[in-house]
């Protein structure tokens, strides 16, 4: 929705409210989000075309959600953050569009690359963030702006130092570092999910790659809609679990689940179809057992602040 400060007599907010609006901006990235005015569809078909049309909507419970989320992982030190969200909820307007654009202008220096399955998607992102930054409300919020010698879509600069690059994780992405990462779709859809080989080659093309790219410290956000790819993302994760049982009757046991220094109770009972039924503080698990060692465990959660439903593919470690 575009923002009510605008200069010059026709603006519908007082000019020192505007300021506190701009200041609030260059800290929070949802207040940010609220004061720009975010680029959604082009205005042509031309792959080139600058222009693009105004994402009238405000932002929704989800929306600001995301943004909360996303908005800890870039503040923690090797922050991370995976989004499963479905098509149109707004995810990679706000996290491949509104964030790289919130980081480079708030961090002097700064250097993100936002990556996809394909270059042409990761460059379409590229140019709808290069259009915020282009726009005078964001000169002046970050006292910023497009520099001249970079500022084509799969890679500008800022005059501020910072600098966004767009690439293809298939594609090869050598002799750039950054301080964030945005992996946005890593596979193309089912087929590519379902084809082992692009599986392989899209995790070798992360870690060789895209992963060596990330300075010490830096965030890295994943995301995609389901179903596609959902077992992918969660080995980019590479993520260890140690399930412990604890007591067991019959069918029904408690157990300790431990993750990189957390840890939870839970309970759980073994279906007579071999399904296991597993709940726990945040919601409740359900396991299938897809071969000797390996596992899917999808995750529900039923609070309205943080709905959640995922399902990860884990393999028992020898």
């Amino acid at each position: 929705m575009p923002s009510p400060c605008n200069d010059g007599p026709s603006a519908l907010v007082p000019p020192e409210l505007c300021r506190n609006i701009r200041r609030c901006a260059r800290d929070s990235l949802i207040d940010f989000a609220r004061a720009v005015d975010v680029p959604g569809r082009p205005a042509s078909e031309d792959q080139d075309e600058p222009r693009f049309a105004t994402v009238e909507t405000a932002l929704a419970r989800h929306h600001q959600v995301l943004l909360e989320t996303v908005e800890r992982a870039v503040k923690t030190p090797n922050g991370r953050a995976m989004i499963l969200m479905p098509p149109g909820s707004g995810k990679s307007t706000y996290c491949s569009v509104v964030l790289p654009a919130f980081l480079i202008g708030r961090k002097p220096g700064y250097r993100v690359i936002v990556a996809s399955y394909g270059t042409d998607l990761a460059k379409k992102h590229g140019r709808r963030a290069r259009a915020i930054v282009r726009s005078a409300r964001y000169q002046q919020i970050f006292k910023t702006t497009l520099g001249r010698e970079a500022c084509a879509a799969g890679g500008f600069a800022l005059t501020n130092g910072s600098e966004y690059m767009a690439a293809g994780l298939l594609a090869g992405i050598t002799g750039n570092r950054a301080d964030g990462l945005v992996i946005d779709d890593p596979v193309k859809g089912r087929d590519e999910a379902d084809s082992r080989l692009t599986r392989e080659r899209t995790r070798a093309s992360y870690e060789d790659d895209l992963k060596t790219r990330l300075r010490p410290g830096g965030c890295k956000p994943i995301q995609h809609h389901p179903p596609a790819a959902q077992t992918d993302q969660a080995r980019l994760l590479n993520v260890a679990l140690t399930l412990k049982i604890e007591m067991q009757d019959g069918r029904r046991f408690s157990a300790t689940l431990s993750s990189q220094g957390a840890s939870e109770k839970l309970v759980g009972i073994i279906s007579r179809t071999g399904t296991i039924f597993m709940a726990d503080d945040d919601g409740t698990d359900y396991a299938t057992l897809l071969g000797p060692d390996r596992m899917e465990i999808c995750h529900l959660r039923g609070v309205p602040e943080t709905r959640l439903a995922s399902c990860a593919e884990f393999t028992r470690q020898p």
